[in-house]
């Protein structure tokens, strides 16, 4: 029950995530001066980027998968990834070719892990990780929360940051408690 519970608290907290991300690509797109790049340059920064993100996203994946002993339902989300990153990165100022292939560079790094299972415990690593970040959003958000006069730009925007680091948080308290406990059946 707690891999089930882990996966959607990943997911949940990559996507918002990458919903912000991609706001924050969108508010920057008004500005008037953009810092001309080569086109690989691009996609290598874009790529790396989103790898995060989307590793993130696969470890929720990879224990949803896991939790109903299905691999299908893995690549199944690989696939809606895919089609969200295309979906999201259609109206950035991204070279077409960045476009194209990000997403698809992203989402094979990050789906990796499922493939070779020795290293899977880079999803463990992951979630470790976008929970320490998780308390950082909420150690800077704070004061926008609790002082009186001070407020997010839009209530969507303080929703998003408040689910993207209850989740990671959430998620990665559950991948550590879930990695001790194997750790300690194997022991016993």
């Amino acid at each position: 029950m707690t891999v089930f519970v882990r996966s959607i608290l990943s997911i949940l907290a990559a996507f918002s995530g990458l919903l912000l991300i991609f706001g924050l690509i969108y508010a920057m797109e008004g500005m008037t001066t953009r810092v001309p790049t080569s086109g690989l340059r691009e996609l290598a920064i874009a790529s790396v980027f989103m790898l995060p993100w989307t590793l993130l996203f696969c470890s929720g994946l990879h224990d949803l998968a896991s939790a109903f002993r299905r691999d299908w339902l893995f690549w199944a989300g690989i696939v809606i990834l895919v089609v969200s990153l295309y979906y999201f990165s259609r109206n950035t100022s991204f070279a077409r070719s960045t476009k194209a292939i990000m997403p698809l560079i992203a989402c094979l790094g990050a789906a990796l892990p499922q493939v070779l299972r020795p290293i899977s415990g880079i999803y463990t690593a992951v979630s470790v990780l976008f929970a320490f970040c998780g308390i950082c959003v909420l150690y800077f958000v704070g004061r926008t929360i609790l002082i009186p006069g001070r407020s997010f730009a839009t209530p969507v925007i303080a929703c998003l940051v408040l689910l993207f680091a209850l989740a990671a948080i959430a998620a990665g308290v559950l991948a550590v408690s879930h990695r001790s406990h194997r750790t300690r059946t194997a022991i016993s």
